[in-house]
């Protein structure tokens, strides 16, 4: 999905962002904020180790960070092997210092000593037909409760569509095949690149949000359709949250049709109100995020661009 810059999120999201959670009934606190770092460009996504919260990496396009002490430092990771967009990162539950992440086009990589040394991960994934020497984008990973590993890929401006969307591995490593299925696109026109994204709700269940074909469920080696009583906006979702004290209840951004909520799962969807800034315009922003606070979970924002 096309995101703002820093900018358009802080001047023409804020009133969207209250507006959100006057919407589902929270109330924002104020908080001191302070930056820890890591400095050397835009950083989209933070992960923390489970049962170690001082062991953070930092994702961005141009590289990985780590940090050791919470946050105080950083260190650079060494990717000069994996190039440059990384899209997705995995951090093993069971081994912290097992790490997968995925990239724009040099497919995914592990390491098993929490980040000093990588070695290439891709051999059964699909290489673009375009270019075969590249990967598709792989931009999420999520594991589920019994150990595999799952990647979700993505297409691109004059990009063919991969032969599978998502992509499993026993090891996590060289053994990749397609795992997708029950995925059915949508007979629709998408203005974005498809891509699935991949999650885990609080009971360890495997969630797919593919753009393009809806909400599904993993269960049993297939896919199942979550879409429920969706609108075909339900196709077009761009992000997917778990409550973190309710594993039913999901909610789910879109395109231009703001946010969905589901309390049983997916069988059945309800729109959020629209917050009173919204209710008078011709065309919706996109909601490109959703945060559920795990101390009220009434409390949800929602950032959105007006840009799409």
């Amino acid at each position: 999905m096309n995101r703002p810059s820093l900018d358009v999120w802080h001047t023409a999201s804020r009133l969207v962002l209250l507006a959100a959670l006057l919407a589902v009934g929270g109330h924002a606190m104020s908080a001191e904020w302070e930056s820890v770092g890591p400095f050397g460009g835009d950083q989209f996504d933070v992960r923390i180790a489970p049962g170690d919260p001082d062991t953070l990496y930092a994702l961005s396009v141009h590289g990985l960070h780590r940090s050791r002490d919470g946050g105080d430092r950083w260190s650079a990771i060494d990717t000069r092997d994996m190039f440059i967009g990384f899209t997705g990162f995995n951090i093993d539950p069971r081994d912290i210092l097992h790490l997968h992440t995925g990239t724009f086009q040099s497919g995914i990589w592990q390491s098993r000593d929490g980040g000093d040394q990588w070695s290439d991960c891709s051999e059964g994934l699909p290489t673009r037909e375009e270019t075969p020497e590249l990967y598709y984008p792989v931009v999420s990973l999520a594991q589920s409760a019994d150990g595999r590993l799952f990647a979700g890929l993505s297409t691109e401006g004059g990009l063919s569509d991969p032969p599978a969307w998502i992509y499993s591995s026993q090891s996590g490593c060289n053994d990749w095949v397609g795992a997708d299925s029950g995925i059915q696109p949508a007979d629709i026109t998408l203005s974005q690149p498809a891509q699935t994204l991949l999650t885990t709700d609080p009971l360890g269940r495997l969630w797919a949000m593919s753009y393009g074909a809806g909400v599904y469920r993993y269960d049993a080696g297939q896919w199942l359709d979550a879409t429920g009583n969706l609108p075909e906006a339900g196709a077009r979702g761009t992000f997917l949250a778990h409550d973190p004290g309710n594993a039913e209840r999901l909610l789910l951004a879109t395109e231009d049709q703001w946010v969905f909520e589901t309390i049983d799962s997916g069988a059945s969807w309800a729109p959020l109100e629209l917050p009173e800034s919204l209710r008078d315009l011709s065309d919706l922003p996109l909601a490109y995020m959703i945060a559920i606070d795990p101390n009220n979970d009434r409390t949800v924002f929602v950032p959105v661009s007006y840009t799409h």
